[in-house]
């Protein structure tokens, strides 16, 4: 997964809508380590699509896009999603719903799952020479 966040933005966009068809997800978010003054420590929305064919919720989009937009810091970020798997430096989990409720770091991010019926997730993270090299 690591190349993806090499590619430039046509050709991740091409290869994320690419792997949403052959996987059939509902979604995917791209999350990019920052270590920058001013956002130290956390992470930030890189890319994402939201497969708005699977839904029947209209509302779903705008939560979806809303999500994107937070940030998550990580200090205190005790096995929350999106920072868990790359925190723990772990390169993949699978959360069930209610774990997946549990875990979310922000309501609007519980608010879009809900509203897009969203019943597993999977979270892939960064490797570890990926995040040194940010």
């Amino acid at each position: 997964m690591d190349a993806v966040f090499l590619l430039d933005g046509a050709a991740r966009s091409g290869f994320l809508q690419f792997l949403m068809q052959s996987t059939g997800c509902t979604y995917i978010c791209l999350w990019s380590y920052s270590s920058s003054l001013h956002q130290p420590n956390c992470l930030i929305g890189s890319d994402g699509w939201y497969n708005e064919q699977n839904s029947t919720q209209p509302g779903a989009l705008v939560l979806f896009l809303e999500y994107r937009r937070l940030t998550f810091p990580l200090e205190n970020n005790q096995g929350l999603v999106p920072g868990f798997a790359f925190r723990n430096y772990r390169p993949y989990i699978e959360l069930g719903e209610l774990e997946l409720q549990s875990r979310a770091s922000h309501q609007t991010q519980r608010q879009f799952y809900r509203e897009a019926r969203i019943k597993v997730g999977s979270v892939c993270s960064q490797s570890l020479w990926r995040r040194r090299s940010s």
